[in-house]
Formats: structure tokens, C-alpha cells, sequence
């Protein structure tokens, strides 16, 4: 959705739509996000933009100030902003973000996407291995034991509690083969006006995953990699195979959703067509598996990232040992 918005902007122009440019770090609306209350968001949005950190009464004056004199001179009918980061906002958060975004527009709508935890948990495990430096092998918890995935229903609640149900436009990712068509449906657009490309964020193949955590548990946690790992991490992402990830088991998924399933049977009944896939289970393998990597096929990867991110090699030619 994010690369439509700003990858397709002389289309959207055409019906009336465009994007404001002062959230943006990068591709998606951070601003937003570190306006409503997220300190390290704030950073990242000030980082990427090359501004210095100010006090965050500071940071949201000037946003705000910004952000109302762009719209001020903005031609377009409707703005389109979109920032992954916005759905599981506190309470408190969401009103402060409301209240700015009240400020621009008589008509805010909130659309937003939701997808069944062990399907977000799967796909996010290689982003999960790139950003967070993860050495978990399990899909669907984290080092910690907790699950991945969040009670997506209460986060409705909260947005619904703020803009009010009609403004909520709430589908299922796994009602769609592009969730792209949903959201031009959405805004009344045709679709054969745009071009609706495939996911951007193509997973990993099950090897590749495998090779980033080793990366993780074996190189990055030791104190002579701590300035490029980070670095080397985006090496790795850039270089190694895409294809099928890794999958639970049946077993796994089903003890995994009984942290969920109460509310999101309320998601389904408040917020979804009664012919939703949200919650249709798909075959998954009866047994674990996990890629086997030997020595220097991972060394090979990660001097190859390493170069790649114009590295020296940090420590000794030996792999290092768990």
C-alpha cells in the first residue's frame, strides 16, 4: 500500500489523491507514529530526515506546524497516509494522533488490514531476523516465550473507540490474492488504472532464514562485530535466495492460536464478511524441520555480505564457535 502511494502518485493525482511529504521517513508516514507518542519512532522519523532530537513537545510543534501549512497549499481532495506502526497505538496515543489528523481533514477514515497471528508471525519471521537481530529458531515465539502476533480485535476497539465504527474499514489479508484491490475498492478507484504489483517484502527461503539467524547467534552477538553487524545483517538480506520460508506445524499453530481465538472470534463477527478465510486453516507440515548449514557455507554468506557493505573481515578467518 505504501509503495502504491508513493510509487503510482501521477495516477492517484488524477482522481484527487496524493500524499503529504512531511511524515515521511522514507516510503511510509513514521511522523505519525512518533507524533502520537513513540520516542524511538520520533528518532528514527528525525535521523532519516537529518534533523537533530528535540524534546518531544518540541518535535510535535514543529511536525504539526509543518504538516498543517503543506496541507494548507495541498490541491489534492484526499490525502493518503499509511504507516504500519499506527495500528497497535495506545489509547492515548491514538487520540493525540486523531486530534492532528481532525486538524487537516472534515472526513478521516481509518482503513486497515489484519491478518490471522500465525500467518503475521510466519511472515515476519525474516524481518524480525534482519531488524531485530533474532536467534530464535521457533516461527511463532519469541526468545523470550511470548508469542508473536498481537490481539488485533482489541486494537480495533481502541481505533473504533476514537473515529467511531463508520469510519472504520477493517479486511482480512487472507481475503485477497493482492490486499491492493481491497484498498483501491476501498477508495472507489479502478484498479486497471494502476499497476497492482505482488508483495514487496518476498520472504526468505527456508535456508536463507536460517543462515541470517546463525549469522545472528554466532557472529553479531560478539563484541568485535558490534559496529558493522547491523550492516552486514542488510548485506545478507540483499544477497541471499528468496523462496519458500519455513512452516509450523499443525500442532504448533493450533497451541499458538489459543492465546487468540476468544477475541478473534469478536474480530470476525465486528469487523469481517461472514465468508471470511481470516480464520481457515491451510495445510502445514506434521513435523519440524530445520535447515541444516554447515561452517563454510555460512562463512562464505557472510564474507560475501561483509564485502559486499565494504567491509574488513573483523576478526580471524576461523568461524566462531557457539
Amino acid at each position: 500500500i505504501q509503495s502504491l502511494i508513493n510509487g503510482q502518485a501521477d495516477a492517484l493525482e488524477r482522481f484527487g489523491m496524493s500524499s503529504l511529504q512531511t511524515p515521511k521517513a522514507g516510503p511510509y508516514d513514521l511522523g505519525l507514529q512518533a507524533y502520537a507518542g513513540v520516542g524511538p519512532a520520533m528518532e528514527r522519523y528525525c535521523l532519516n530526515r537529518g534533523q537533530g532530537t528535540a524534546s518531544m513537545e518540541v518535535f510535535r510543534s514543529k511536525l504539526r506546524e509543518e504538516l498543517l501549512a503543506e496541507a494548507a497549499t495541498h490541491s489534492a481532495d484526499t490525502a493518503l497516509l499509511s504507516f504500519e506502526g499506527l495500528f497497535h497505538l495506545d489509547k492515548a496515543s491514538v487520540k493525540r494522533l486523531v486530534g492532528l489528523l481532525n486538524e487537516l481533514t472534515d472526513t478521516l477514515d481509518v482503513f486497515c488490514v489484519v491478518r490471522r497471528q500465525d500467518r503475521y508471525a510466519v511472515s515476519s519471521y525474516s524481518t524480525r531476523l534482519v531488524n531485530n537481530g533474532c536467534t530464535t529458531p521457533s516461527l511463532l515465539y519469541h526468545a523470550a516465550g511470548n508469542p508473536v502476533g498481537q490481539d488485533s480485535y482489541r486494537h480495533l476497539q481502541i481505533w473504533k473507540s476514537v473515529v467511531g465504527r463508520q469510519h472504520m474499514h477493517v479486511r482480512a489479508y487472507e481475503d485477497y490474492d493482492n490486499i491492493l484491490s481491497a484498498y483501491l475498492d476501498y477508495l472507489g478507484l479502478p484498479a486497471d488504472e494502476f499497476e497492482l504489483s505482488a508483495r514487496e517484502n518476498s520472504s526468505f527461503s527456508a535456508e536463507s532464514q536460517e543462515i541470517m539467524r546463525l549469522f545472528n547467534l554466532r557472529f553479531a552477538q560478539r563484541p568485535e562485530w558490534s559496529a558493522i553487524a547491523n550492516d552486514v545483517r542488510q548485506g545478507l538480506r540483499d544477497i541471499l535466495p528468496k523462496g519458500a520460508p519455513r512452516l509450523p506445524t499443525e500442532g504448533d499453530v493450533r497451541d499458538f492460536l489459543k492465546t487468540y481465538r476468544r477475541k478473534n472470534q469478536k474480530l470476525i463477527s465486528s469487523y469481517l464478511k461472514p465468508d471470511t478465510r481470516f480464520d481457515e486453516n491451510t495445510p502445514l507440515p506434521e513435523t519440524k524441520t530445520l535447515p541444516q548449514i554447515g561452517d563454510a557455507e555460512l562463512e562464505s554468506w557472510v564474507r560475501k555480505a561483509v564485502a559486499k557493505k565494504g567491509h574488513e573481515w573483523p576478526c580471524s578467518a576461523d568461524i566462531p564457535a557457539v
